[in-house]
């Protein structure tokens, strides 16, 4: 990850915090070599919070069979939108950023 500064962990609109498409892959995939009892949280289509529902920003989850969301930046208008996605087809897998 040779292109990216975080400055937060919020994703929150930082002049210098800047990543690219090819980090946030890198990302992906050490997401789910390093913490695979963890990985199946990005599958989660909709989370139940206090009585609300929240539906996954990653709308291909349940449209995409394989699909799994990694990362995203919530505040597109502010900060951009970078969304990190894998899809596992029997024993072929891909991380797309």
């Amino acid at each position: 990850m040779s292109r990216t500064t975080y400055r937060n962990a919020s994703g929150l609109p930082d002049d210098e915090q800047v990543t690219s498409a090819r980090d946030q892959a890198i990302l992906g995939r050490a997401i789910q070599d390093r913490f695979p009892r963890y990985y199946r949280y990005f599958s989660t289509r909709d989370l139940n919070y206090h009585g609300q529902s929240i539906r996954n920003h990653n709308h291909l989850l349940g449209e995409v069979e394989g699909v799994r969301r990694h990362q995203d930046r919530a505040i597109p208008r502010a900060s951009g939108f970078n969304l990190v996605t894998s899809i596992r087809r029997g024993n072929r897998h891909l991380v797309a950023s």
